[in-house]
C-alpha cells in the first residue's frame, strides 16, 4: 500500500503526545498488515522532518532504546520494521497483530 499523498494526516491531540504520535495513530488505524512508506510519507505523517540520524542509522527504526522514537512509535502501535532502505529513504512495516476473523 502507497501512503495517498493527498490524504490528510494531522489526527488532532491525543493522550499519547510527543513528535512521532501521528505516526503511531496512523499505524493502529491503518487496516492493511503492511505498508512500505517513504521517508516523506512519514513526514507527512508526523508533520516535521526526520532527524538526520534516521537516515545514517539502522537501529533508529528498531526501537527499545532511548533516541529511537521511530521505532518506539512504530512498536508501540503494534508494528515492526521488515526492511529498511536508507538509500532510497523507503521502509517496509508490518503489523504484529493478527487478524482471527
Amino acid at each position: 500500500m502507497r501512503f495517498p499523498r493527498t490524504m490528510t494526516t494531522h489526527l488532532g491531540s491525543r493522550a499519547n503526545s510527543g513528535k512521532y504520535a501521528d505516526l503511531t495513530a496512523w499505524l493502529q488505524q491503518c487496516a492493511d498488515k503492511e505498508v512500505v512508506l517513504n521517508f516523506e510519507d512519514l513526514e507527512r505523517i508526523i508533520g516535521s522532518v526526520l532527524p538526520l540520524s534516521s537516515r545514517k542509522y539502522e537501529a533508529y527504526w528498531y526501537g527499545g532504546q532511548p533516541g529511537t522514537s521511530v521505532g518506539n512509535a512504530i512498536a508501540a502501535a503494534g508494528w515492526r520494521v521488515v526492511g529498511l532502505d536508507k538509500e532510497s529513504g523507503t521502509t517496509h512495516l508490518a503489523s504484529n497483530h493478527t487478524n482471527n476473523g
